[in-house]
């Protein structure tokens, strides 16, 4: 496990700013990186902190949470 120093050193070594905002919803809201490919903004539900992942595992759709730092 990473401390918050070693966290905030890693996203802060990120060049482009997308892909730090990729991997905190990656990892807050569980998604694979097939999923986080195609997720588009208006996917995002930042009031609601949901996001809806489209044909997911099974090719289901999904509804899944969002962090509040994400």
């Amino acid at each position: 496990m990473l401390s918050s120093a070693e966290l905030r050193a890693f996203f802060a070594a990120i060049d482009n700013p997308k892909h730090p905002a990729a991997l905190l919803i990656a990892y807050s809201a569980g998604l694979r990186v097939s999923e986080i490919v195609r997720l588009r903004v208006g996917d995002l539900d930042p009031e609601r902190r949901l996001s809806h992942v489209r044909s997911g595992t099974g090719r289901k759709d999904r509804h899944t949470l969002l962090s509040d730092v994400a």
